[in-house]
């Protein structure tokens, strides 16, 4: 009986193709999980079994941003969040952001926005 198309199995590059991705999603759900906290690429390793080395060039090849500006970009996302909706102090936002010192979060804010932060809290600049 001749072979179709739909006989053959998949093609090896494919196959490592899903993996690759497979791969990427599992680190990339690793770092989503919790915004909050920095994830070094040291933990990365540990925690998928992979070397910090691969996971960087892979993570950068796969997604155009590396794991630290990934981290960085949703850090901001959420601080800008909070921070709009006035609920909270400038010091909050930046412990629930990651940042344990008001320094290191608003030089970080300014750097990341142009924006500075007040004592009072509040934004000197309208946050687009």
């Amino acid at each position: 009986m001749a072979k179709t198309v739909f006989d053959r199995s998949r093609p090896p590059h494919l196959d490592a193709a899903a993996g690759l991705i497979a791969e990427m999603r599992r680190l990339l759900s690793g770092i989503l999980a919790d915004s909050s906290r920095h994830v070094s690429l040291e933990q990365l390793g540990e925690l998928f079994h992979m070397h910090p080395t691969y996971i960087s060039n892979r993570f950068k090849k796969t997604f155009d941003i590396t794991s630290i500006q990934l981290q960085k970009r949703l850090a901001l996302d959420k601080a800008k969040k909070l921070l709009k909706a006035g609920s909270r102090t400038v010091g909050e936002v930046g412990g629930l952001v990651g940042y344990k010192d008001l320094d290191d979060f608003s030089r970080f804010f300014k750097k990341q926005t142009g924006c500075r932060l007040s004592i009072t809290g509040t934004v000197t600049q309208v946050m687009l």
